[in-house]
């Protein structure tokens, strides 16, 4: 019994150990961000499972009367559920500063359909810059697409303007010079 307590008690404080490690430094990318959700997401699912076992040791502890056992198990299950809250909470900030809401698996779907809006600043554009705007922030939402992302793909939908559509600076002061 007093093996299963101790490997329930190293596991515990492994996972806690390796969950604050990974909250301690903040993502410096998106990928950082999918990454930290991936992987705090796994140990979730570990911690949750080796709560449940701990749980069950803790019960048999408690019936052979390890009291000073039972304790320590104790306080590590609720150390280790303070340190899965303290991940989650973090996570929801880099979510926040990030834009990343979505899990990198289920934003395909969505991003085969739509078409990106392009601006061109040439004198016979079809689109105004506040129309273009205002896709752009549709087409950014429905592709749920984080802000690193979204600069990203910003270059490629403004168009350098055609070579004859610049006005040279001579004739631009001569417009202005009534």
């Amino acid at each position: 019994m007093a093996r299963r307590l101790n490997s329930a008690f190293e596991e515990l404080s492994g996972s806690c150990t390796f969950l604050k490690s990974l909250i301690e430094d903040d993502p410096r990318s998106d990928v950082d961000v999918f990454e930290r959700i991936e992987q705090i997401g796994c140990l979730e699912q570990q911690q949750l499972i080796s709560l449940q076992e701990a749980k069950e040791v803790l019960t048999q502890a408690t019936d052979l009367n390890m009291n000073n056992e039972c304790t320590k198990l104790g306080d590590i299950c609720a150390a280790a559920k303070k340190c899965l809250k303290e991940a989650k909470d973090k996570l929801l900030v880099w979510r926040k500063q990030t834009g990343v809401w979505g899990d990198k698996k289920s934003r395909g779907a969505a991003r085969a359909d739509l078409k990106m809006p392009t601006f061109s600043a040439s004198t016979g554009a079809k689109v105004t810059i506040y129309e273009f705007e205002r896709e752009w922030r549709e087409f950014c939402t429905a592709m749920e697409y984080s802000k690193e992302e979204a600069l990203k793909n910003l270059r490629q939908a403004l168009q350098q303007p055609v070579r004859g559509d610049v006005v040279s600076l001579k004739t631009e002061t001569e417009i202005f010079d009534y």
